[in-house]
């Protein structure tokens, strides 16, 4: 039997800000901006019910079409993509292999440890740093 929650673009945003900025900087050299279009960041912000302070890398991966993020990984290893769709399998591998890390997101007592294991969850399906 599935299960179906609402997640706001916020919370996810909440969470990729908090991987980018601490959780996740440790494998994490740099992120590259893919499939941006003339959009202001305003009215994206709008469009996705984000706060309109949402640092960029944050914002586009919830976009969806095209707009994604290239994550370019530490010590050589190969790029990873971050998009709309990789977010919505991380969410269910999350509650699927670290159920404790995905309660403390439903219950808004995440910290830099959940971001990041999030976001690993989102670009390799599983915790592979730690």
């Amino acid at each position: 039997m599935a299960v179906k929650l609402s997640v706001t673009n916020q919370r996810i945003a909440d969470l990729l800000i908090g991987a980018f900025e601490g959780g996740s900087n440790y494998w994490i050299d740099w992120v590259e901006y893919l499939g941006e279009t003339e959009e202001s960041a305003e009215a994206m912000c709008k469009r996705l019910s984000i706060q309109i302070e949402t640092p960029r890398y944050a914002r586009i991966p919830l976009a969806g079409g095209t707009w994604a993020v290239k994550i370019v990984q530490t010590e050589g290893q190969p790029d990873v993509r971050l998009d709309f769709n990789a977010i919505q399998n991380g969410l269910a591998e999350m509650a699927k292999k670290y159920p404790t890390h995905f309660a403390d997101f439903l219950n808004e007592d995440d910290d830099a440890d959940t971001a990041d294991v999030f976001l690993q969850c989102c670009v390799f399906g599983e915790v592979i740093y730690g």
